[in-house]
């Protein structure tokens, strides 16, 4: 990890598992198990894979740690649909079902193709910081930047 910083307070590297809500088809949540492993590689904790909401247009978190946590995870291949894809993060993180309307803390996770440099570092944190002051992310504490060779935690 880049940062020393903790991402979860109970934090225990290694240990943890993924599991799925009734219903979750596994084969369609290939990402979603991926990430929610190196998660655990990274921070520990049991991960459960959301189900997609049956609502028309309305989207729900992919992961939830230790029922407690909302993780919704987007991929960007360049800078641009990183920008993209963080402000559609933040929108779909809004929304509150009855199952998730008691969890405040939520955390956007954008897993990058492209190398982050260091020139790249202060746009993605320009926009981080951009998106987090808007009204769309009020609840939105912390996006994690997972990079090929690096993450990156920016907080709120």
């Amino acid at each position: 990890m880049a940062s020393k910083i903790k991402l979860f307070k109970d934090e225990t590297p290694g240990i943890g598992k993924v599991v799925f809500d009734k219903g979750v088809k596994v084969k369609n949540k290939e990402t979603e198990i991926r990430i929610a492993k190196w998660l655990i590689e990274k921070f520990g904790g049991e991960y459960r894979v959301l189900n997609e909401s049956k609502i028309y247009r309305r989207r729900t978190p992919d992961l939830m740690r230790n029922n407690s946590v909302l993780i919704e995870i987007k991929t960007a291949s360049t800078i641009i649909s990183f920008k993209n894809r963080l402000g559609d993060s933040m929108e779909q993180l809004r929304y509150k079902n009855n199952k998730m309307a008691k969890i405040s803390r939520k955390i956007v996770l954008v897993e990058v193709s492209f190398p982050i440099e260091r020139s790249r570092i202060k746009d993605i944190k320009k926009e981080i910081i951009l998106r987090l002051k808007g009204n769309d992310a009020s609840e939105i504490d912390t996006v994690l930047v997972k990079g090929v060779k690096k993450s990156y935690i920016f907080r709120r």
